[in-house]
C-alpha cells in the first residue's frame, strides 16, 4: 500500500508541469524589414519538479514541450525535467524567415548555460512527423496534448506550416552543421548527453528528413547513443 501511495504521488509530482520563460541576451533576431539584429530572445519552457539528475528534452521540429508528457510521466517519473519550446514553437518568440538551423542549436546551449545545468543530464529526443493521416495512430492523451499545446489563445498554430518546411530544408544545407558549435562549447563537454534516434527516415512530399546523425553523439566527450 505504501509501495502504491509512494508511486501515485510521484506520479502526481511529475505530471504538473510549472510554465516558465527565460530570456537569452544577445542572439540573432529577424525583423519584420527582414534585416538580422542582436537582441533579446524570450523562449519558454515547461519544468517537472523531481530528484537529480536533471534532464533537458528538446522537441522535434513542428512538435512542442508537451508532446513527451506519457514519457515524461511514465519513463522518467520522479526526475526534475525541462522541456523547451524552441524559438518559434509553442510559446517561445516568433520572428518573420529566416530560421538559420544552427540558431537552435546556439539556443540550446544558451539556455543550458543561463539555467546552470551544465552539471546534469541532457537527453536530446528528436521526433519527425511526416503525414497527417498518422496522428490517427496515436495516443489520445499525446495527441490531445499535441492539439492543445500547439494553439494561441486565438486557436491559430503556434508554429505556422511553412516553419517546419523552411527550416527541414535549411538543415540540409552545409552552413546548418552544427559540429563546429559542439566543439567550440566551453561547458557542454561537461554534460552527459544522450541521443535517442529513430531507427528509420521518414519521406515526405518528396523531401528526404533524415534520422539523427548516427556518430552525434560522439561529438560530446560524455555522449551515449541510443537507437530505438
Amino acid at each position: 500500500m505504501l509501495f502504491i501511495i509512494g508511486r501515485i504521488f510521484r506520479r502526481m509530482m511529475s505530471s504538473t508541469p510549472i510554465c516558465h520563460f527565460i530570456t537569452l541576451p544577445n542572439r540573432p533576431i529577424v525583423q519584420e524589414n527582414g534585416k538580422i539584429s542582436q537582441e533579446t530572445l524570450k523562449l519558454h519552457y515547461w519544468e517537472w519538479k523531481g530528484h537529480q539528475p536533471t534532464i533537458l528534452i528538446c522537441h522535434g521540429l513542428t512538435l512542442h514541450g508537451r508532446c513527451y508528457d506519457r514519457i515524461i510521466n511514465e519513463a522518467l517519473s520522479g526526475f526534475h525535467v525541462i522541456s523547451l519550446d524552441f524559438r518559434g514553437h509553442g510559446q517561445s518568440q516568433k520572428h518573420p524567415l529566416p530560421y538559420p538551423f544552427q540558431w537552435f542549436a546556439e539556443d540550446v546551449f544558451h539556455f543550458i548555460e543561463m539555467l546552470n545545468q551544465s552539471k546534469n543530464d541532457l537527453l536530446d529526443m528528436i521526433s519527425k512527423m511526416d503525414k497527417s493521416e498518422r496522428l490517427g495512430h496515436w495516443p489520445k492523451d499525446v495527441l490531445r496534448n499535441y492539439c492543445t499545446y500547439a494553439l494561441d489563445e486565438s486557436f491559430k498554430l503556434q508554429c505556422t506550416s511553412e516553419l517546419p518546411w523552411h527550416i527541414y530544408l535549411a538543415s540540409m544545407q552545409p552552413v546548418s552543421n552544427i559540429y563546429q558549435i559542439i566543439k567550440d562549447s566551453s561547458f557542454v563537454h561537461n554534460i552527459p548527453i544522450h541521443v535517442v534516434r529513430a531507427s528509420k527516415s521518414v519521406i515526405s512530399s518528396n523531401i528526404p528528413l533524415p534520422p539523427t546523425a548516427v556518430d552525434l553523439a560522439k561529438w560530446f566527450k560524455k555522449g551515449r547513443d541510443t537507437q530505438l
